[in-house]
């Protein structure tokens, strides 16, 4: 309770709701009712939010942050009901947080849905009598009980595992960027995919005797070089660290599923939707079947195919997943969890597809104005959303307003990802279709051509795209072979290199 005050500034109940709940009702809810993750009870405070992140010398969304994830389940297993689930003693407590603070991996996680299970039946025993199954819930809660006992054995001895391999990794990294300290640097500059290079040859060299490290590292520099915008070596990187996962670790565990889904996210970045999609579901059964329905590691699972069903086409398939994990999401993390942000953000776009701009006007101004509240206003999650209303307007003809939200995510990508991102290509290119609509074809062609200077295009948008048809002539006829030239020497290099 007091490690919650701290990092919280209130209590997990509200003194005032339960002096007038009465003693019965006080007993009943500190029996059955669980607590709010720290995190969560933060938002809940109102204005006392402020003034808690004020105290610990620290922004609102910050303090939020910080507690979420480790912190809250910290917290929440001190605070445990059942006494075999809570820390045995103040030494292992704090042995967790230390771990904590060390980014180590932590004993105490989220409880699956087979605990809740067990917890539900517990608090209903009366209930599950009268209908007649006591023996079988009795024998059910042996069972559980002691598969969760030999699991925690099992997570503490992984935990430690982990541990260390998590240290191999921060080593590893941390001589890697030395190559940024000016003492070693001797006035040397070195960009962010240079550095990436040479750890991905690293990897390959030096970590070939500790394949679960380079399995490790290998899953994280791949997903660097993906929000980079570099997907061929994102590619080879990810599949070289799932082959070594399914041989360390089998085909159906959590890392490996891990791995999956980040190669399914390099495969989607690519438009290669049919193997995304493969990838996608293998994850989504394994998670689903070892850590439940609401786990938010198969909720992941569950977005990132909604999202992968827009692109396809499926519209309605995205509208109905995407609702049905929105609903999920918003029960089991919080509606201020950056998952509702993603869903949100995707049905903006599935409304604006579907022509009923305005539920998309109307639900993309309400999750940008929580998003900018809850996370950074230059949050990449918050230009997608700008990104998504934009095209709401432009659909709606409303040129200008579209224009001007387009202008400032613009602004925000180039100084944040850098001109040559295809987050930024994306933003120039709907300012081309605007110009184009507005009949200011120099303007048009003007952005066309930074589009294309800047990088992989999707030339099939270009030439497809109606609002681009009154460009049609010698220079955007050039500046689309152009195009079709560089995604064939692309698909080339790209070839060669899986060949190699």
């Amino acid at each position: 309770m007091i490690l919650y005050e701290l990092l919280v500034g209130a209590l997990p109940f509200s003194a005032g709701e339960l002096r007038q709940a009465g003693v019965d009702e006080i007993r009943r809810r500190l029996r059955e009712q669980e607590p709010l993750r720290p995190s969560v009870r933060l938002s809940s405070l109102g204005p006392g939010w402020d003034a808690s992140a004020t105290r610990r010398r620290t922004e609102p969304k910050a303090l939020r942050r910080e507690l979420a994830g480790d912190l809250d389940w910290i917290t929440l297993r001190a605070l445990e009901k059942d006494p075999a689930r809570r820390y045995p003693s103040p030494r292992e407590l704090a042995e967790d947080i230390r771990r904590q603070r060390r980014d180590e991996p932590v004993l105490a996680h989220a409880p699956s849905a087979r605990y809740r299970a067990a917890k539900f039946v517990r608090r209903h025993r009366l209930g599950v009598t009268a209908a007649g199954v006591m023996l079988t819930s009795l024998a059910v809660a042996t069972v559980v009980s002691t598969t969760g006992l030999v699991r925690a054995q099992q997570a503490e001895a992984r935990a430690r595992t982990e541990a260390a391999a998590k240290g191999e990794v921060a080593d590893f990294l941390k001589n890697q960027f030395k190559v940024s300290d000016p003492s070693t640097a001797r006035g040397n500059t070195i960009t962010a995919p240079e550095l990436l290079d040479k750890a991905a040859r690293t990897i390959n060299t030096q970590l070939s005797s500790e394949p679960s490290t380079q399995a490790e590292l290998g899953v994280i520099i791949s997903e660097v070089y993906r929000n980079l915008g570099l997907y061929a070596p994102a590619e080879s990187l990810a599949q070289t660290a799932l082959g070594l996962r399914e041989r360390l670790l089998g085909d159906d565990g959590l890392e490996t599923a891990s791995a999956v889904l980040n190669l399914g996210n390099i495969y989607y970045c690519q438009a290669n939707y049919s193997e995304a999609e493969r990838l996608y579901n293998r994850a989504f059964e394994i998670r689903r079947r070892l850590l439940g329905p609401d786990d938010p590691q198969t909720l992941d699972c569950m977005l990132n195919l909604s999202a992968l069903y827009g692109e396809e086409g499926r519209l309605a398939d995205e509208e109905t997943l995407a609702t049905q994990t929105l609903a999920i999401v918003k029960r089991v993390l919080g509606p201020e969890d950056p998952t509702s942000f993603k869903l949100m953000t995707n049905l903006v776009r599935v409304y604006q597809r579907l022509g009923r701009y305005a539920e998309a006007e109307k639900l993309g101004s309400e999750t940008v104005e929580i998003e900018k509240r809850v996370l950074a206003s230059e949050h990449p999650l918050v230009l997608t959303t700008m990104t998504n209303l934009a095209l709401a307007y432009q659909s709606e003809g409303r040129y200008d307003e579209a224009e001007r939200l387009h202008t400032q995510t613009l602004a925000i990508r180039e100084r944040v990802l850098g001109p040559k991102h295809p987050d930024t290509l994306v933003s120039m290119y709907h300012l081309a279709c605007i110009a184009a609509q507005h009949g200011e074809r120099a303007k048009a062609m003007e952005w066309l051509h930074r589009d294309v200077d800047g990088g992989d295009f999707d030339y099939n948008s270009m030439a497809g795209d109606a609002e681009l048809a009154s460009l049609r002539g010698p220079e955007f006829d050039a500046l689309l072979a152009k195009v079709r030239r560089n995604a064939a020497a692309m698909r080339g290099t790209e070839a060669n290199q899986r060949q190699n």
